[in-house]
């Protein structure tokens, strides 16, 4: 959502995330990311910004990938916006636990 988030040496920092519409990926972004036109490069920008006109969105990706299919990326942009609609529970751990615990609990959640 284009929030800081504060780093193991409690420095804010922003995290940008991309989004890969073809591939359905997300991914932090990097160098390589930030030049290759498949990637939409901050989702922040469309996830929080009502304003946004997402025909714009879609003809600007398409014209920069003429070789997609432009009812693909709508559907795959619409099920990105779908996010926000998304419940996402979490779990609080108390702050004195050790890293092992920390990780079994970590696998045994995502496993499931």
């Amino acid at each position: 959502m284009g929030e800081q988030i504060i780093d193991k040496e409690y420095k804010k920092k922003r995290i940008t995330i991309a989004f890969n519409p073809i591939e359905e990926r997300f991914e932090t972004v990097t160098p390589a990311i930030e030049k290759d036109v498949k990637w939409m490069k901050d989702i922040s920008v469309i996830l929080s910004n009502q304003a946004v006109n997402l025909f714009l969105v879609i003809d600007e990706y398409c014209s920069l990938n003429p070789d997609v299919d432009r009812t693909l990326v709508q559907t795959r942009i619409q099920k990105l916006l779908e996010i926000l609609q998304t419940e996402v529970g979490y779990i609080l751990l108390n702050s004195d636990l050790d890293i092992e615990t920390v990780t079994d609990i970590f696998i045994r959640i995502n496993s499931a």
